[in-house]
C-alpha cells in the first residue's frame, strides 16, 4: 500500500522589529493633557490585524523617545541590533520611530546599511488611539516590503501611507497629514497594491557602505535669509565645528555679504552650500556673480547636488567621522550628490 506523502511545515519567515518611539507608540492618558509613550514592541504587533501569521517576527524596544530626541549613539545600537538579524536569519528588518526625522534617521541607516535584505523605516502620524489611527497600516506595510523579494539590493526603505521611498530622496513635507511623505522631484520607488509591493524601477547600483562613526563630529546649519549680513558665520569659526552647511537660495546661491567670511571658513573647513527649497540640485556653471555657483566653487565651497540640506549635513558628519580627509571628500563628494 503506497502511504501519502508526509505534509512539511514551511516555518514562517523571519523579521526583525524594533520601535525607537515616536507618535506609533503614543497615547492619551487620564493623567494629563497630551499623549505620552504608552506602548511597546509587542503590544503594536498585537493591535496589527493580518500580521499575525504573515512572518516570525523577532521584536525589541530600544527606546521610547520622541523622534526630536534620537541621537548618534541610539542610531548605532540600532543599527548593530539589525545587523544580528540579518545574521540571524532575517528576510528583512522593520524600524519603527517618530516621524519628524525620519527623513534624516533614514538617510543615515542607508549609508551604512551593508546588507542585500531591506531596512525599512516607518511610523504614524495619528496616535495609536485615534480614529483611524495609521500605524498599524504603515507596520503591516513595512512588514509586508521587507518580506518582498523585490525589495533586496534596495537598501534603506521608508514605507508610509501604501507608498514605499527610497532613503535617499524621502523627506516629510507635512507636518500633520498622514501622507507626510514624499520623494520631491522623483516620486516613490514604489507602491502597496492589495497587500502587494509594486515597484517601479529596478534596484539602482548602491554605493559602497560608510564604516560606523569612529568619532563624535561637530557639523553647523545655517539658513540663509533676506537682508541677512552671516554674522552668525562667525559664531561657527570660534565654535569648534570641523564643517558647515549652508542651506542656500535656489540652486545653490548665497548673499554677497556671507562670501568673505565663507571663503574664510573653507580655508579651514569644509563648507556646503545646498539648495533650500527640497527640491532640485544645486547647478555648477550657470551664475557667475558673487555668492552663485561658479564664484563659491572658485572659493573652494562645495555644492551639494542633488542632496538636500539635512541629507547633505548627515553625510559630511559620516564622512568625516569615516576618518576621511577634506580632499578624500572632495573626491567623494560628487557620487554621493549625483542623482
Amino acid at each position: 500500500m503506497i502511504q501519502p506523502p508526509t505534509a512539511t511545515r514551511v516555518n514562517p519567515p523571519r523579521v526583525g522589529l524594533a520601535t525607537l518611539g515616536g507618535t506609533i507608540i503614543m497615547a492619551r492618558t487620564d493623567q494629563a493633557p497630551g499623549a505620552l509613550p504608552v506602548l511597546d514592541a509587542d503590544q503594536l504587533v498585537a493591535a496589527v490585524p493580518g500580521l499575525q501569521g504573515l512572518a516570525s517576527l523577532t521584536t525589541a524596544t530600544l527606546a521610547s523617545l520622541p523622534s526630536a530626541s534620537l541621537d548618534r549613539s541610539l542610531l548605532e545600537r540600532t543599527l548593530l541590533w539589525a545587523d544580528e538579524q540579518i545574521q540571524e536569519g532575517a528576510q528583512g528588518v522593520v524600524i519603527l520611530q517618530g516621524t519628524d526625522t525620519i527623513e534624516e534617521t533614514a538617510y543615515w541607516f542607508g549609508l551604512h546599511w551593508r546588507h542585500p535584505e531591506p531596512l525599512i523605516v516607518t511610523g504614524a502620524m495619528r496616535l495609536s488611539d485615534a480614529a483611524g489611527a495609521d500605524g498599524p497600516a504603515n507596520l503591516l506595510g513595512a512588514v509586508t516590503a521587507a518580506l518582498n523579494p523585490a525589495s533586496r539590493r534596495r537598501g534603506v526603505l521608508v514605507v508610509f501611507n501604501d507608498e514605499v521611498h527610497a532613503y535617499r530622496w524621502v523627506q516629510k513635507t507635512d507636518s500633520i497629514s498622514t501622507a507626510a511623505f514624499a520623494s520631491p522631484g522623483v516620486g516613490p520607488l514604489g507602491r502597496i497594491v492589495e497587500g502587494e509591493i509594486r515597484f517601479h524601477h529596478p534596484p539602482s547600483e548602491p554605493l559602497a557602505p560608510l564604516p560606523l562613526p569612529g568619532r563624535d563630529v561637530r557639523v553647523a546649519r545655517l539658513d540663509v535669509g533676506l537682508d541677512d549680513d552671516g554674522l552668525l558665520l562667525d559664531a561657527v569659526a570660534r565654535g569648534g565645528f570641523e564643517a558647515v552647511l549652508i542651506a542656500g537660495y535656489g540652486a545653490g546661491h548665497v548673499p554677497q555679504t556671507w562670501v568673505p567670511r565663507l571663503e574664510q571658513l573653507a580655508r579651514n573647513m569644509l563648507v556646503v552650500v545646498a539648495g533650500r527649497s527640497g527640491c532640485g540640485p544645486t547647478l555648477s556653471h550657470t551664475y557667475r556673480f558673487a555668492g552663485g555657483e561658479i564664484d563659491l566653487r572658485e572659493r573652494g565651497i562645495l555644492l551639494a547636488g542633488w542632496l538636500a540640506p539635512a541629507k547633505a549635513r548627515i553625510l559630511l558628519r559620516a564622512l568625516l567621522a569615516a576618518n576621511m580627509a577634506p580632499e578624500q571628500i572632495t573626491r567623494l563628494w560628487p557620487s554621493y550628490a549625483a542623482a
